[in-house]
């Protein structure tokens, strides 16, 4: 059954994510030719996205939490242990925020890659293309394996992982000289890609045994309000010390996310058993 509800959720979220992608640009166009002004499209994004949270996550939310099941084997904790975790706790903030800056490498990548190229190693506009389509082919085709992966080390530590990558591509983008540099760092985030976008929400669906509900909101909400932090944080750092920057600040914030998976983790009683 859990496996049906991560199966509904994941198509789901990327039936949505793929609407998205069709509709923002036609949108952000209109808002340009009304306005004959950018600004008002980070706005409008931003506020679609806050919009968005609070749907995932108030609808899914159910009034009474099924009683638990059995545990995970990866989450090292009995499903009753978290069976009443309530979703606005100080902990499961630090959850939150970590797994917001584990997907903002993601968020980078998709916000200023393409500046990079252009503008940074000087590339035509339509050698991004090939960029994206080999960090999707590595992540379409590492995903089926990350779920293994989680079962057999543990959800949690599939996230550690995915955190490391993360920094990983970003401090080597940030540095890199060349296309050919470009191209090959592409394959460590489709990595990264697979790691996170699996492993989060196999350990929010073990974190909260019974409430796929929930988890699947917190899991699209986390994925929304990203952008909000990008934006916010790294569209400042990309204008006034230029686009590298943007990567390398990406980088010291998935280190970050690193520190902050693992004092929430613990503090959550997440423990260290994995199936053999």
């Amino acid at each position: 059954d859990e496996q049906r509800d991560a199966a509904r959720i994941l198509a789901a979220e990327r039936t949505a994510w793929s609407i998205g992608i069709i509709l923002g640009p036609a949108i952000a166009a209109a808002i340009v030719s009304l306005t004959d002004r950018v600004a008002p499209v980070f706005v409008a994004a931003a506020l679609t996205q806050l919009v968005a949270i609070a749907v995932a996550i108030g609808s899914q939310m159910p009034a009474h939490p099924p009683a638990a099941g059995r545990g995970s084997p990866a989450s090292g904790a009995p499903a009753s242990a978290h069976a009443d975790l309530r979703i606005w706790s100080p902990v499961m903030a630090m959850l939150l925020a970590g797994l917001v800056l584990v997907v903002l490498p993601s968020q980078t990548r998709t916000m200023f890659l393409p500046l990079f190229v252009t503008r940074v190693l000087g590339e035509p506009p339509g050698t991004v293309g090939v960029l994206f389509t080999l960090n999707a082919f590595v992540a379409v085709m590492t995903m089926p394996h990350v779920g293994s992966l989680a079962e057999r080390f543990g959800a949690h530590r599939v996230l550690y992982a995915s955190a490391g990558v993360g920094a990983a591509y970003c401090l080597l983008q940030g540095f890199a000289t060349s296309y050919a540099q470009s191209l090959l760092i592409q394959m460590l985030i489709g990595f990264g890609i697979a790691l996170w976008s699996t492993s989060s929400l196999i350990f929010l669906q073990q974190l909260l045994p019974g409430r796929a509900g929930t988890a699947g909101g917190i899991y699209i909400a986390v994925q929304q309000f990203t952008p909000v932090v990008s934006g916010l944080i790294l569209g400042p750092v990309a204008e006034y010390a230029g686009i590298p920057w943007a990567f390398t600040t990406t980088a010291g914030l998935s280190l970050l996310a690193l520190i902050v998976l693992l004092v929430a983790v613990r503090a959550l009683g997440v423990g260290g058993h994995a199936s053999g």
